[in-house]
C-alpha cells in the first residue's frame, strides 16, 4: 500500500508542476477579445479570403463568393445569401471550390 501512495503522490506533483507552468504562461499574456470576422477566418481553411468585397475583387480572377464557413457552403453574387449567412467570408470561387465547398441550392 505504500508503494501505492509514492506513485499517487508523484504523479501528483508532476500534474501540479506543469499546471503551475500553464498557468504562469497564460497569465503573463493577455488574451485579446475576436472579433466575429476573426473567429469566421480562424475555421475556413480558405488559402485567401477577405473581409469585404471590394478587396476579394480586386484580387480574384475568379468570381467573389461569400463562403458559409461553418457548414462549408458558398453563395455566389447573385443569391440571396450572399454576404448575409453567417459565419462567413468574401472568398475566390476557385479557392472555394478547392477547399471542399458546395454550391448552396437555390
Amino acid at each position: 500500500m505504500k508503494c501505492y501512495k509514492t506513485r499517487f503522490s508523484l504523479a501528483a506533483a508532476v500534474f501540479l508542476a506543469g499546471a503551475g507552468v500553464a498557468f504562469a504562461q497564460t497569465a503573463e499574456t493577455p488574451a485579446k477579445p475576436m472579433t466575429a470576422a476573426q473567429i469566421a477566418f480562424k475555421h475556413h481553411k480558405l488559402p485567401k479570403s477577405f473581409s469585404s468585397e471590394a478587396a476579394a475583387q480586386a484580387k480574384c480572377k475568379t468570381p467573389v463568393i461569400w463562403a458559409e464557413t461553418k457548414s462549408r457552403v458558398y453563395y455566389p453574387q447573385a443569391t440571396s445569401g450572399f454576404g448575409t449567412v453567417t459565419p462567413g467570408v468574401y472568398a475566390c470561387v476557385r479557392d472555394a471550390m478547392k477547399a471542399g465547398y458546395r454550391k448552396a441550392a437555390g
